[in-house]
C-alpha cells in the first residue's frame, strides 16, 4: 500500500489528498508543536485514546500506512489534543469527513470587527450592515442608519423589525411577499441548525404574530439568502419610494453571519410594474416557480447621501450637537430604549440620535420627518407633545422647500438633497 507521506509518483492521474498535503506528516508536526506549546511531549498514547483507537491504528495513520478517517468527534477531539488553530481545524475535518459540521453562531472578535466595520463603512454612500447567524444587527454604516434608524436600538434584529414593526409594514412594497421571502429564510436555518436554541426563540417570537403565524403555517419553500433581490422600499429619510438591490455576502472569518449591500437604483419608469431596475422581471424572487428573465434596461446610480456622524463620552456633549436651541426628547427617547438619547436641532430640521456603546456614545443625525414616521401615535401626553414639535419642525422643513423651489428649477442633485430633508447647512457639525 502507498503511504500518504510518499512523493507522488509522476503522471499519477489519481493522487489523493494525503499525497498532495501529507497528513501523515502534518499529524506529526502537530503533534510536536503541541508538544512544545504544552511543555511536555504528546504522545501516539494520548493521540490514539483521544481518538478512541488503539496506538497501533494511529500509528499506522502517522506513517502514512492508513487512510485518515474520523468522524466529528473524534476530529474534535485530536484537534483539542494538539491545540490546531481554526485554519487546522478544518483542514482537519475536511480532510477526514469531506465537509464542515455547521458553524456554532459566534461573536467576531475585536480584530474581525474592527476590519469588517471598515469594509462596511467604505460602502458609503449604500447601506450595508452585518449580522449573525439569528439576524442580530453587529454592525452597520452611517447610510443604514439614516434609512433605517431601528438598527441604532439596542438588541436589533432583522426579523423582528421585518416582520412585527408596523413600520416595516409601510415600508415594504407589498409586505405579504417579503414576509414570505423572511419566513423561507428562517425555515432554511432552522433545517440546517436543527438545535440552535437562539434560532428557535426568535422563531417563536415571530411567529406569536398571527400574519407571520399564518405565513408560517401555510407555506413550506426554503431559502438560504436575499441576495439579488430588487424591490421597492418607502424610506422616510429620503421622503419618497426607492428601488433597491440586496447583495449578500458571507465573510470567511465569519461563514454564519451575513453581510449586506442595499445599492440604491433608478431605472426607465416605463414598463416599471412588469420589470425591475436591473431589467429583471420584477418580484421574480417573490414567485419560485417563476424564471427571472433579463431584459435591456438602463439605470443610474443616485447621488451621495451626506455622512453624519461622531462619537462622544457623555449624552449631554451628544446633545450639544444639536446646537442652540436643541430640544431633549425623554419620551421618544425612552420609547426606543434605554440607552438611546434623542435631541431635536430646529435649526436643522433634524435629529441628533445618540446610543451607548461600550461607554461611549455614538452620534448619528437623521432629518425630523425620517424620526417622524417611525413613531406611533400614542395617549402618552408627553410623547404627544414631542411628536407635535417633531411635527412642527418637519412642515416648516417642507414650507423652506417649496420656497426655494419656487423661484427657479433645481438640479437634479439640488432635488435629491430637498428630498432627504437637508434643509440648511449642517451647522451641527457632525461629518
Amino acid at each position: 500500500m502507498r503511504r500518504e507521506v510518499d512523493p507522488i509518483p509522476p503522471g499519477d492521474p489519481d493522487p489523493t489528498p494525503g499525497q498532495v498535503m501529507g497528513f501523515a506528516g502534518l499529524l506529526k508536526a502537530w503533534r510536536a508543536a503541541a508538544g512544545a506549546r504544552r511543555g511536555r511531549t504528546i504522545t501516539q498514547q494520548e493521540a490514539a485514546a483521544a481518538i478512541k483507537r488503539s496506538v497501533r491504528s494511529y500509528g499506522a495513520i502517522e506513517r502514512g500506512a492508513t487512510v485518515l478517517k474520523l468522524d466529528g468527534d473524534q476530529c474534535e477531539a485530536l484537534a483539542e489534543l494538539l491545540m490546531l488553530s481554526r485554519d487546522e481545524r478544518r483542514a482537519l475535518m475536511l480532510h477526514s469527513l469531506g465537509t464542515l459540521p455547521e458553524a456554532a453562531p459566534r461573536r467576531p472578535d475585536p480584530r474581525v470587527k474592527k476590519a469588517l466595520q471598515l469594509f462596511i463603512d467604505q460602502q458609503m454612500p449604500s447601506p450595508a450592515y452585518l449580522s449573525d447567524g439569528t439576524w442580530s444587527i453587529l454592525a452597520y454604516n452611517h447610510t443604514m442608519a439614516e434609512w433605517w434608524p431601528w438598527v441604532t436600538e439596542p438588541d436589533a434584529n432583522l426579523m423582528k423589525w421585518a416582520l412585527l414593526s408596523p413600520e416595516a409594514r409601510v415600508q415594504y412594497s407589498d409586505w405579504e411577499k417579503h414576509a414570505e421571502v423572511y419566513v423561507r429564510l428562517l425555515k432554511f436555518a432552522v433545517a440546517s441548525r436543527r438545535g440552535d436554541k437562539a434560532l428557535l426563540r426568535l422563531i417563536s417570537d415571530v411567529c406569536a404574530d398571527p400574519d407571520v403565524g399564518r405565513i408560517w403555517k401555510t407555506h413550506y419553500d426554503l431559502g438560504a439568502d436575499r441576495d439579488g433581490h430588487v424591490f421597492h422600499m418607502d424610506v422616510p429619510a429620503l421622503g419618497e419610494t426607492v428601488e433597491v438591490v440586496s447583495h449578500v455576502l458571507f465573510p470567511a472569518s465569519l461563514p454564519e453571519c451575513r453581510l449586506v449591500v442595499i445599492t440604491w437604483v433608478q431605472g426607465d419608469e416605463s414598463n416599471s410594474r412588469r420589470i425591475d431596475a436591473l431589467g429583471g422581471v420584477r418580484d421574480a424572487w417573490a414567485d419560485r416557480s417563476s424564471g427571472v428573465r433579463h431584459l435591456t434596461r438602463e439605470w443610474k446610480r443616485p447621488a451621495e447621501l451626506p455622512r453624519r456622524s461622531a462619537s462622544c463620552r457623555t449624552p449631554d456633549e451628544a446633545a450639544a450637537f444639536a446646537g442652540d436651541g436643541g430640544v431633549r426628547l425623554p419620551a421618544l427617547s425612552r420609547h426606543v430604549g434605554p440607552d438611546v438619547r434623542l435631541t431635536l436641532s430646529p435649526s436643522n430640521a433634524s435629529v441628533i440620535w445618540a446610543t451607548r456603546k461600550s461607554g461611549s456614545w455614538a452620534v448619528a443625525e437623521f432629518n425630523a420627518s425620517a424620526v417622524l414616521a417611525r413613531f406611533p401615535c400614542t395617549g402618552d401626553p408627553d410623547t404627544t407633545t414631542e411628536l407635535d414639535a417633531l411635527m412642527r419642525t418637519t412642515m416648516a422643513c417642507s414650507q423652506q422647500q417649496g420656497d426655494l423651489r419656487r423661484p427657479r428649477a433645481t438640479s437634479s442633485r439640488r432635488t435629491r438633497s430637498t428630498r432627504a430633508g437637508v434643509c440648511a447647512p449642517n451647522a451641527a457639525g457632525l461629518v
